[in-house]
């Protein structure tokens, strides 16, 4: 059996990302008795060509969690900030 090749998935894939440039992620994640620490920091430069010019933008979320009764009730809470540093 030949392996079937996608021609159209290829084309969406490097059509959607015609303009990304690059981008910088970091990420943390903690675990520690029914308590979860996880955050991202990145940044992300794009450059559309003709159609505008480059944009930088730039986000970071932090979220804590704690399983009140384990395995049964979490809390948590989420911070999120986003940007356009243009």
């Amino acid at each position: 059996m030949r392996p079937r090749a996608d021609a159209c998935a290829a084309t969406r894939t490097s059509a959607w990302f015609a303009g990304f440039r690059e981008a910088r992620p970091v990420e943390l994640r903690a675990h520690f008795r029914g308590a979860a620490l996880q955050a991202e920091l990145f940044r992300r430069l794009e450059d559309p060509g003709v159609a505008g010019p480059n944009r930088t933008t730039g986000g970071a979320y932090a979220q804590a969690s704690y399983f009140v009764l384990p395995h049964i009730l979490q809390v948590a809470a989420r911070l999120v900030a986003l940007s356009a540093l243009a």
